[in-house]
């Protein structure tokens, strides 16, 4: 009998803790990093601020909880297990990754007002935030390394400057969508960025062919 109540207790809490978590998302989209207020937090959830406190210590171990537990990072695991396929086309893999990475960033405001958040001034919460990211991808980061064609320059020029496009556009979509016409908040606008993306990659192809003599 108290091995049956100790997993109700633990079904409770785990429940709990879910709607606290879905209380923060709704209350960071509404508020953004800089006015998240744990009363806010507790209203939504409908819980007692002793109970937040005891399930995650603080306002800023709620942040770290929902960087863990919830899909925050596009990136978190871009490289399969066993590391990148050695007879696969590298940048076929790296425009998949890039353009999924993409499309989520677009659909989770929450992980955008963190980077956001970032770009003007990092605070306990941002910074929180940047940890737990660290920590997530550290392991996928480590296997990415061991493919010694993300050391080629052209191959770390498309990671670093397109991987930071998508993330600009992805902020731009949700605080200023108009970018050169473009209304990155609508899926025609969407898709047409995402088409320069691909659009990116092709040219990269046809110039390390171009190289290889096989044009």
């Amino acid at each position: 009998m108290n091995a049956v109540r100790r997993v109700v207790k633990q079904a409770r809490r785990e429940a709990t803790e879910e709607r606290i978590l879905d209380a923060f998302e709704a209350v960071l989209s509404e508020t953004g990093v800089r006015n998240l207020s744990l009363n806010a937090v507790v209203k939504k959830a409908d819980v007692s601020k002793p109970l937040l406190y005891r399930y995650f210590g603080s306002l800023v171990g709620l942040v770290r909880a929902w960087g863990q537990r919830r899909p925050a990072f596009g990136d978190v695991d871009p490289i399969p297990p066993d590391g990148m396929d050695p007879s696969g086309d590298l940048k076929d893999q790296l425009e998949q990754d890039l353009l999924r990475i993409a499309e989520h960033l677009r659909t989770h405001p929450v992980t955008l007002e963190f980077l956001a958040e970032e770009l003007t001034g990092e605070n306990e919460f941002s910074a929180a935030f940047s940890d737990v990211r660290d920590q997530v991808r550290r392991a996928s980061v480590r296997r990415m390394m061991r493919d010694v064609r993300f050391s080629e320059p052209e191959n770390r020029r498309l990671i670093i400057v397109v991987y930071a496009a998508v993330v600009y556009m992805a902020l731009r979509a949700r605080h200023a969508p108009s970018f050169f016409g473009i209304k990155l908040d609508t899926d025609k606008g969407w898709d047409e960025v995402m088409g320069h993306v691909s659009g990116i990659f092709d040219d990269a192809r046809l110039a390390a062919q171009v190289r290889r003599g096989e044009r």
